[in-house]
């Protein structure tokens, strides 16, 4: 509802779909880093204002570098899909991240914007923590050269693939290719040296 995208039931439908269709297809999970912090300094007005100025930024990035059949959705709180072509994926994510980069200063107070950082009361550990401008990790995994036969497959790739983008600092976009073109998080089928084709 804040968003007006489609949400977990409609995301998994829509995987199931292309998986038993046969089609090829990358998913890219985005996900806001220091969504929190934000959320806790400005409130949860503002916080849902971001989640909303997000949800329009993707729909444009999809409009603008993806194709008519792309899929944009809400998995809840900071955390959302796309659904695009193979090809398609690392454009739409380039231009996510750029707009993004661009664009969020502008959901911070004058003041902040110029320091570049929040000063948030921690209720969790206590005392104050700072916390950079938000940024975006970007995940993007694919079915090709990969055997697909679940959603529920793509969500643990994702999660996989979400540990190695939190290790970095700052926004990045994480694939699940090398730059050989090989898996980094390889299905057990495709690892299992006894299997052949």
């Amino acid at each position: 509802a804040l968003t007006g995208l489609p949400g977990n039931i409609t995301i998994d439908n829509e995987l199931t779909r292309r998986i038993a269709n046969a089609e090829r297809f990358a998913f890219l999970h985005l996900d806001l880093d220091y969504f929190k912090a934000y959320n806790d300094y400005y409130g949860y007005a503002r916080g849902d204002g971001l989640i909303r100025f997000m949800a329009s930024l993707l729909v444009d990035a999809v409009r603008d570098k993806g194709a008519e059949q792309d899929f944009v959705g809400h998995i809840g709180g900071d955390d959302f899909v796309v659904i695009t072509e193979p090809e398609r994926a690392q454009a739409i994510a380039s231009e996510v991240m750029a707009s993004f980069n661009a664009r969020v200063p502008s959901q911070y107070d004058a003041n902040d914007r110029e320091i570049g950082k929040i000063t948030v009361l921690s209720s969790r550990q206590g005392g104050v923590k700072t916390f950079d401008i938000l940024t975006v990790t970007i995940l993007i995994m694919s079915n090709v050269g990969r055997d697909i036969q679940h959603s529920a497959q793509v969500s643990d790739i994702a999660k996989d693939l979400k540990k190695k983008g939190k290790a970095i600092a700052g926004g990045c976009i994480v694939t699940d290719r090398r730059s050989d073109g090989s898996l980094v998080t390889p299905t057990r089928e495709a690892s299992d040296p006894e299997r052949r084709p």
